[in-house]
């Protein structure tokens, strides 16, 4: 729903702290003049409007090489809290990933836009059946959650006695001869007895009913988004064992080596104790080019045959007066952050050059000030040169990214940047985007955030009931419900007009 009209909040802490969702009056557009001022007779007629998703992280939960157990060194009674405040490897709703697409691909489709764009981080760790399952869901069609084992729960959700660890949310209980899961006796979670079974349930997509154009985040690339999808650990992926525990060493050295993506400690982490799983080869990992043709088999989604056979990922796309330009930030060589390679920044400059006669918007995973990754024996491009670039060129007027996880929104001399949050962490949005000609030499950019179509309270088995419960979950995750809200931004990254002066110089 669009939240100007209705917003979602988290409603008083009750027992433990937990918090049910409620409604709340909408937020009107805010008007920002940080790049230009505002008139009253300003015109704003539609030249563009379209929808942004970012992080959508379809997952497989259940996959082998996953690493939840790290995460629990970020729990509030952890002593290494205050060293690692954000690990990210796993939260109580990471089962209901594709059901919350599903919702937001319902609630997208009751706007009018033109086209919609997916910002990245459309997987979680460059599966392919990660990779299938997201290309059904914004589809349409089939969409089958499950891995391993059909119809038997293997990821650390499951109340099985000889995997159950209290540092996980368990909703279906706590087996017997067991102590609760932390989740339920210190943070006020509730059971849910049979979302498990339902979140692994195959259900009909509805897919989106507009053009949609794909970018590519790190983790469409790498393992958590971090670490590349090295031979090694893909046959952990498709094997029989998963990882649960850390080997011997110091932890600090071992997280810090993982999110660096230094290949010997990964390899150490290889040694940490494993309980047996059901193997899959549907689980095995994609490279970029097999990403891409996988798109270029579905409709394209603005790559084409010459993406993939090239392994190239950004290419550019037109809509009305609009050339947008859609960037490959992602460093192939790990770690999280982000960066352009030397061809890539030469095909922008480019593509900039011969643009003067457009209105240039641009795509891309990460925002600018991420992009400080040099990993790798090549030369990267960073947020400064990049940055020196796109303010030569007045015809950029907007940069649409996610990667953060939350909205926010940058004037950045010359141009607006609108980074949005993500399908996963609190609090589970998207957002419409409207370039408007005002007719006085200034344009508007009219971002307006939308909620998915779950419910706001209650539940239900079905794909939309499992999205609703998810977004309440990611409310309450503990390790960020009792500081400032994260993800949402303040007013000002919400609901607003951006006013910027018209590059062109009679309107054209």
């Amino acid at each position: 729903m669009d939240t100007t009209r209705r917003r979602i909040v988290r409603a008083e802490a009750g027992e433990l702290g937990y918090r049910r969702l409620a409604e709340a009056p909408g937020e009107p557009h805010a008007v920002r003049e940080d790049l230009a001022p505002a008139s009253a007779s300003r015109a704003g007629t539609p030249l563009a409007r379209f929808a942004h998703l970012s992080d959508l992280h379809v997952m497989d939960a259940q996959s082998p090489s996953r690493v939840e157990y790290l995460e629990r060194h970020a729990d509030p009674d952890s002593p290494l809290r205050a060293y690692l405040p954000l690990i990210g490897t796993y939260r109580p709703q990471d089962v209901f990933t594709t059901h919350v697409v599903e919702a937001m691909v319902r609630a997208v489709n009751e706007f009018d836009v033109d086209f919609a764009v997916s910002t990245g981080d459309a997987t979680d760790a460059c599966q392919a059946n990660e990779l299938r399952a997201y290309l059904g869901t914004l589809d349409g069609g089939p969409v089958d959650p499950d891995s391993g084992e059909r119809g038997h729960w293997e990821g650390v959700h499951a109340s099985d006695p000889a995997t159950y660890d209290v540092r996980y949310w368990h909703p279906g209980g706590t087996p017997e001869g067991c102590e609760d899961d932390h989740a339920r006796a210190r943070y006020g979670f509730p059971e849910a007895p049979g979302v498990l079974d339902a979140a692994a349930r195959p259900f009909e997509a509805t897919g989106l009913h507009v053009p949609w154009y794909a970018v590519y985040g790190n983790h469409d690339n790498m393992l958590q988004g971090v670490v590349p999808p090295w031979p090694e650990l893909g046959e952990i992926t498709v094997g029989g064992a998963k990882l649960t525990a850390l080997p011997e060493g110091d932890v600090v050295e071992l997280l810090h080596g993982f999110d660096q993506a230094e290949r010997d400690v990964v390899a150490r982490l290889l040694d940490g104790a494993t309980v047996p799983v059901t193997p899959d080869p549907e689980r095995r990992h994609v490279s970029r080019a097999e990403w891409i043709g996988a798109h270029v088999d579905c409709h394209g989604h603005g790559y084409v045959r010459a993406n993939a056979e090239s392994d190239t990922a950004y290419y550019a796309f037109d809509h009305g007066v609009l050339r947008c330009l859609v960037l490959d930030t992602v460093n192939p060589h790990g770690f999280w952050q982000g960066s352009l390679d030397v061809p890539q920044f030469e095909w922008l400059r480019a593509e900039l050059a011969a643009s003067a006669d457009r209105l240039v918007v641009l795509f891309s995973h990460h925002p600018l000030d991420t992009l400080v990754n040099d990993h790798g024996p090549d030369r990267r491009v960073l947020a400064d040169e990049l940055a020196a670039l796109l303010h030569a060129s007045p015809n950029v007027v907007l940069w649409v990214n996610g990667h953060t996880h939350e909205n926010k929104v940058t004037p950045q001399a010359t141009f607006w940047e609108v980074t949005t949050a993500s399908h996963i962490d609190w609090p589970q949005q998207a957002r419409l985007v409207e370039v408007r000609d005002n007719a006085d030499g200034t344009l508007s950019i009219v971002v307006t955030i939308v909620d998915h179509s779950g419910p706001v309270t209650g539940g239900g088995e079905d794909p939309i009931g499992l999205a609703g419960l998810s977004r309440e979950l990611s409310a309450n995750y503990w390790q960020h419900r009792d500081g400032p809200e994260r993800g949402a931004g303040t007013a000002a990254d919400r609901n607003v007009e951006l006013l910027l002066r018209d590059p062109r110089p009679n309107g054209w």
